[in-house]
């Protein structure tokens, strides 16, 4: 496992995000189309508009960070999830795979850095015991 693999999960995961079905990037394909509810994001001063068949943009419009789109799809969710069902378990598994390998990066990094330095420094050993031991 690497540190790039980790990076093209969560790439993966964005470029899904950014397709996702029924987001609308130009305002001009909500005609026709009605409006049944906006959601506020609380966190942020955004909110997503949902319409008929399962369209939705996010407001203000113009580019959204990757983190907030995801956060608006989540909100959304109890009223898209019906309409598209296997992009949100898509999104899901995409999501809990960045999760695992954000895991794995983290845990690589802490046995290397224990690793590289137990050299230098004889009494990590030790200490390392000492921790663990404390810890529930």
């Amino acid at each position: 496992m690497s540190v790039e693999e980790k990076w093209q999960a969560n790439r993966d995961k964005v470029a899904f995000a950014k397709s996702f079905p029924g987001w609308i990037n130009d305002w001009t394909e909500v005609q026709g189309k009605t409006l049944e509810r906006v959601i506020p994001l609380n966190e942020s001063k955004m909110s997503v508009a949902i319409f008929s068949g399962g369209h939705f943009g996010i407001l203000p419009g113009g580019y959204i960070e990757p983190a907030a789109l995801i956060k608006a799809l989540d909100a959304v969710r109890p009223w898209l999830e019906s309409v598209h069902p296997k992009a949100y378990q898509t999104l899901d598994d995409l999501t809990a795979q960045d999760k695992e390998l954000k895991r794995k990066t983290r845990l690589e990094k802490l046995l290397s850095a224990v690793k590289n330095n137990y050299p230098d420094m004889p009494e990590l050993k030790d200490e390392l015991k000492k921790l663990l031991d404390e810890l529930p």
